[in-house]
């Protein structure tokens, strides 16, 4: 479904806007409108605690990754989180993506899909290799290829994506389309029926 290598355009000016967080808003409204499957913009502290078991929201903090949380119909299972950076040769956008990074997992999500947009995440620039370093630790166990050879390849529990510009709609919505697919999400479509 999806190509897994999208294009890697060449880097524009810094001014233009380099972010795929608008278009992955965009397209995961479009999706809603399109499944079966529950979807939350986030979760605060106090349902954190509720679906971690504890009886207290204390020192906890909300997860809101950009693209929302999709779960299943029980609204049990967290299926698919995802999340855009966009990051220059320096800054800390990838450190704050740990955060979401250790509560969605914490929370038992099965993929976590992190769209990667400008300069920072190329050319060994520190957010790139910080990220790098990440999917070989956090992807061990589904045997994740290491260094820049896991960019734009779909597996295990954490998928990352980058482009130099902006992803277009249609590749934001393929990844995401795999993605749910892959956590066995059935009956996704709500035209399905309608077409056979």
């Amino acid at each position: 479904m999806y190509a897994h290598q999208p294009a890697v355009a060449t880097p524009t000016k810094t001014s233009e806007a380099l972010q795929a967080e608008p278009l992955l808003k965009q397209v995961t409204q479009t999706l809603r409108s399109e499944t079966n499957l529950q979807w939350y913009r986030g979760f605060d502290a106090p349902m954190v605690a509720k679906r971690l078991g504890l009886n207290t929201s204390e020192g906890l903090v909300g997860v809101y990754p950009d693209g929302g949380i999709w779960t299943d119909v029980s609204k049990r299972n967290l299926l698919v989180a995802s999340e855009a950076k966009q990051q220059g040769c320096s800054g800390n956008a990838i450190e704050r993506w740990y955060k979401n990074e250790a509560m969605l997992m914490a929370l038992g999500t099965q993929i976590y899909v992190t769209f990667c947009t400008g300069p920072g995440f190329f050319n060994n620039h520190r957010p790139q290799r910080i990220l790098e370093a990440s999917a070989a630790v956090l992807n061990r166990p589904h045997q994740q290829p290491a260094g820049k050879h896991f960019w734009n390849t779909p597996s295990g529990s954490h998928w990352f994506y980058r482009w130099h510009t902006q992803p277009t709609a249609t590749e934001i919505r393929q990844i995401l389309e795999t993605a749910l697919q892959k956590t066995g999400a059935h009956n996704t479509d709500r035209t399905t029926a309608e077409r056979s």
